[in-house]
């Protein structure tokens, strides 16, 4: 069975926001991922910095693209 679920580290130890009864004194496996991880803003700050202004009237023409 896979959960996914939140919790907050404090002074070694991990404490879960939500209580898990099927799971008591069973051994579980935990995937940490930290939220305040900025991969999310550096990636909207990349695309900022490297859009481009494509004109109203643009048209995409595949044949063109692909002409041999």
């Amino acid at each position: 069975m896979y959960r996914v679920a939140t919790a907050t580290y404090h002074n070694n130890t991990l404490n879960l926001d939500e209580s898990f009864n099927f799971c008591e004194g069973k051994k579980l496996k935990i995937i940490i991922i930290d939220e305040d991880d900025r991969k999310k803003e550096n990636f909207f700050d990349f695309v900022k910095k490297n859009k481009i202004n494509i004109p109203k009237d643009y048209k995409f023409n595949r044949e063109e693209l692909y002409d041999r």
